[in-house]
C-alpha cells in the first residue's frame, strides 16, 4: 500500500470522508488469469477467499472514521462485473462479513450502480440475496444524457427500489457526469470538454 499512503494526510487535512472502492480483482485470482481479460472477477471459493483477504489486509492498513469501504463498483454493468446479480449479492455479503471480522463499525458502501436500464431488476436481486443489513449505504452513478436536474426522479426511485428509506440506509452518490461517447453521438462537432465541464 506504500504507493498510497503519502496521499492519506493530504486528504484527512480536508477534513472529507475518504472512499475507498475495492473492485475488479487481481489476475492471480480469476479464471484464466492475465488472459481472462478485465475484469478479474472471483468466482470460485479459492478465489473469493482470497479477495476478502484482500479486503481485510485494506481495513487493516486503512482504519479510521472518515474512511469508507465500496464493495466493487458498478456490477450492474458486464463490463464490469460479469457473473449474476445473485453472485455478487452474494459476494456484497460475504464481503461485508470478512471485513466486520477486522473492524465491527466499518462504514461500508454497497456497490456503485450504475443508472443503465437494468438497475432495478439488479438491484432487487442484489439486495435479495445479501440482506443488505449490515452496510451502512447504498452508492449510485447517477450518469445521465441530459440535464443534470433531471436526476432527482433517478434517485428517488433507487431509493425506493434499493428499501434505503424502509432500512434507514444513505444513499451516496459517489460518481457523476457526462460521458464524452454520449456526447460525442450528440454532439459530433462540438468541443466535447467544454461541453462536458458546462454540463457537470
Amino acid at each position: 500500500f506504500g504507493k498510497f499512503d503519502y496521499l492519506f494526510p493530504g486528504i484527512r487535512k480536508k477534513k472529507e470522508t475518504i472512499l475507498l472502492v475495492l473492485a475488479y480483482g487481481h489476475p492471480d485470482h480469476t479464471n484464466g488469469g492475465w488472459k481472462a481479460g478485465f475484469p478479474f472477477v472471483p468466482s470460485t471459493f479459492e478465489q473469493r477467499a482470497a479477495y476478502f483477504a484482500y479486503l481485510q489486509a485494506v481495513v487493516e492498513h486503512f482504519h479510521g472514521p472518515d474512511i469508507a469501504y465500496q464493495i466493487w463498483n458498478e456490477p450492474n454493468i458486464k463490463k464490469y462485473w460479469t457473473l449474476t446479480a445473485t453472485d455478487f449479492g452474494t459476494l456484497l455479503k460475504e464481503a461485508t462479513e470478512a471485513i466486520r471480522k477486522i473492524n465491527p463499525t466499518a462504514t461500508i458502501v454497497a456497490a456503485g450502480i450504475a443508472n443503465e436500464k437494468n438497475r432495478d431488476d439488479f438491484v432487487r436481486e442484489m439486495t435479495r440475496t445479501s440482506g443488505t443489513d449490515q452496510i451502512a449505504a447504498f452508492a449510485f452513478h447517477p450518469d445521465r444524457q441530459d440535464g443534470p436536474e433531471n436526476s432527482l426522479p433517478d434517485i428517488a426511485k433507487f431509493e425506493n427500489i434499493s428499501g434505503a428509506t424502509r432500512q434507514r440506509r444513505s444513499i451516496w452518490l459517489t460518481e457523476w457526469g457526462y460521458s464524452e461517447t454520449w456526447l460525442s453521438r450528440m454532439y459530433p462537432l462540438d468541443n466535447l470538454r467544454e461541453r462536458q465541464a458546462v454540463m457537470t
